[in-house]
């Protein structure tokens, strides 16, 4: 039986190419031998390749386990920058930024 997702959503995909023009913002250059002429070719191919690997056993792969790790690194160092962004660049007294982060600390209460 097919695992249900607990958080009640459900989530499409799809694969398409687009010509790279200088106001594309999204997904990953192909390689020069993708061309107008195959695209669909290998839009089809990667669908059914992609069904082939999109399966829950997949999750408990070493390598889906390092992208699961590196995504949780990623989102750390984001809302340490986030967090960094936040505090006073200082005051004029030495320690005042260090002063800042010890009070504001979630491990001491007082936030």
């Amino acid at each position: 039986m097919e695992q249900r997702n607990p958080q009640h959503k459900s989530f499409l995909w799809h694969i398409d190419f687009e010509p790279f023009t200088w106001h594309t913002f999204y997904g990953e250059q192909c390689p020069p031998f993708v061309i107008e002429e195959n695209k669909e070719a290998w839009r089809r191919y990667l669908t059914k390749v992609i069904k082939k690997h999109l399966k829950a056993e997949v999750m408990n792969t070493p390598e889906f386990r390092d992208i699961e790790l590196q995504i949780r690194e990623e989102k750390l160092l984001r809302l340490h920058w986030s967090v960094m962004a936040q505090m006073p660049t200082g005051t004029g007294r030495r320690g005042s930024v260090l002063e800042y982060a010890y009070w504001h600390s979630p491990i001491n209460g007082l936030c």
